[in-house]
């Protein structure tokens, strides 16, 4: 029978002599669960941190959707300045975006040099020189300042105003002399209405300061437009597909024409000579032009100078795109 109690060598070691170091309490769960208990984890003394609310949507719709009506809305301060983004490079004037007007300039002010003109912040017109015109642009609907300025010494502001731009209007801007500088005189490139699809169309535009009335004359001696004041805009004609001579003269006391429409034209007659017109008698061209007209398209003769420092005028036709 074992005898505890004896003592038993092994390699000369006494057993009884050796310590026996008491092993630590078990914290977790024992592989077994036979005699040794386990120490329950006392989690409801944990103290909980809460979370900060979520300020998204959650993901997952099991989480706590976040309380939206408790958190502040900070009103945005108002908008100064028009955003430089409102303003794009446009080449489609039939193709207007709702809320969006489009725009181009005409340098129309004799005497003055090549401009830049800004709209806002943006600047839509560099070196723009006289009788030219810019690209058309697009800018948001609204009320903005329109800067003019020497192109020689940009420091010279020759015009700022606060111009209306509507939604889906196409519109051209012409700068012209005015009696202390100058202005901005609105010309609409609206489509012309009720036009055939075999058919143009053709207007007329007196931007010569100070000028008496003007007549666009063909050269059978009808009139296509008569007794045109400064900064009057007539309203369009249809033409068939074709070039057309014409002649710019003054409007005379009495008028006695023969006024007619140049959609009956089929062919040009020829040029008469000694500037004497069929039913309009004896006339002196300021300027003569011709203009080459296509189907579906909408022209403009415009006609630029100073009547009161020079007889010698300028006519040019501008597609309006």
């Amino acid at each position: 029978m074992y005898d505890a109690s004896r003592i038993y060598r092994q390699n000369n070691i006494t057993i009884q002599d050796i310590p026996t170091t008491p092993l630590p309490p078990i914290i977790g769960n024992p592989e077994s669960d036979n005699n040794i208990p386990a120490i329950p984890v006392p989690e409801e003394n944990i103290p909980v941190t809460p979370l900060p609310p979520i300020m998204g949507n959650p993901q997952n719709n099991n989480q706590i959707p976040a309380p939206e009506e408790n958190i502040p809305i900070t009103p945005l301060p108002p908008i100064m300045e028009e955003p430089e983004n409102n303003i794009q490079n446009f080449h489609s004037s039939q193709n207007n975006t709702a809320g969006f007007s489009t725009v181009r300039f005409l340098h129309a002010a004799s005497g003055y040099g090549s401009v830049h003109i800004s709209i806002g912040l943006k600047n839509v017109a560099t070196d723009l020189s006289f009788t030219n015109t810019s690209n058309y642009y697009q800018i948001q609907d609204g009320f903005y300042i329109v800067t003019i300025t020497s192109a020689s010494n940009p420091g010279i502001v020759l015009f700022r105003g606060r111009i209306p731009f509507n939604t889906n209007e196409t519109i051209t801007l012409a700068i012209i002399r005015a009696t202390n500088g100058l202005n901005i005189l609105r010309i609409s490139d609206q489509l012309c209405q009720n036009r055939p699809k075999n058919r143009g169309c053709l207007r007329a535009v007196n931007l010569i300061y100070n000028s008496p009335a003007m007549d666009v004359v063909l050269t059978d001696g009808r009139i296509a437009f008569s007794d045109i004041r400064y900064k009057e805009i007539t309203s369009y004609k249809q033409a068939r597909p074709g070039k057309y001579e014409y002649y710019i003269a003054q409007t005379p006391y009495t008028l006695s024409g023969n006024t007619s429409n140049i959609d009956i034209l089929d062919n040009l007659p020829v040029i008469l000579t000694n500037f004497f017109l069929p039913g309009y008698g004896n006339v002196t061209p300021l300027v003569s032009s011709s203009i080459e007209i296509k189907a579906n398209m909408m022209y403009t003769i415009y006609m630029f100078g100073n009547w009161e420092t020079s007889s010698e005028l300028i006519v040019k036709s501008i597609e309006n795109r």
